[in-house]
């Protein structure tokens, strides 16, 4: 089955209340841009730039045109209706803070955690270029930390841990405490695991 089915029901209600409430003024308060076509916006996910297009009910990626998967257009509508009114608090938080953290820790370790140490825990080094790239802070946590822009006003902070010969190196996604006020927690959860399979993606991908 198709991923856009999976969702169809639910980007139904979502692309209802996108419309209802005004897209140009939940764009602007989440930190979306105008597009180049009358009544589109663009929003940063990443490093990629995403054209919200209300009249046509499509999100694509600005430049190839090519439609986002489902999940993730389904939490694009889901931040910018929850991203009005809220800003970043710049505290911390782990995922197991939040409403049901614990019911979807599980979800969150195995699609997003555990990818991240496997990739980068040996090698944390090789998340100083990516960060670069990505316009991603650096900060004093952990071996390496590094808080990335998903959206505009949803921050997540990766931070490794080496460990030694007494303790077994550790990896975090931490999220900022203000975070439930904009996704439910099975939304972070996807977006958490969208995050990692990006950034991992953009680690192992050969260099041309």
């Amino acid at each position: 089955m198709p991923v856009d089915q999976r969702y169809r029901d639910a980007l139904e209600i979502a692309w209802k209340r996108f419309r209802e409430e005004g897209p140009e003024r939940l764009g602007r308060e989440g930190g979306a841009a105008p597009g180049s076509k009358p009544g589109t916006l663009v929003l940063r996910f990443l490093e990629e730039a995403l054209e919200i297009d209300p009249g046509r009910g499509t999100i694509t990626v600005e430049g190839s045109g090519e439609p986002v998967p489902g999940d993730l257009e389904l939490l694009t509508l889901h931040y910018l209706l929850g991203a009005p009114g809220v800003a970043p608090s710049g505290e911390f938080a782990s995922f197991r803070e939040l409403e049901g953290g614990e019911l979807y820790y599980s979800v969150y370790q195995g699609r997003a955690i555990q990818p991240l140490f496997k990739v980068f825990g040996a090698r944390p080094e090789q998340l100083i270029d990516l960060g670069r790239r990505l316009g991603a802070e650096r900060l004093k946590l952990g071996d390496l930390s590094l808080r990335f822009s998903v959206f505009p006003k949803f921050p997540v902070t990766l931070a490794i841990w080496r460990g030694d010969d007494e303790v077994p190196g550790s990896a975090n996604l931490l999220l900022d405490k203000r975070a439930s006020r904009i996704l439910p927690t099975e939304d972070i959860a996807d977006l958490a695991a969208h995050v990692a399979a990006h950034l991992v993606q953009l680690a192992t991908r050969p260099k041309s």
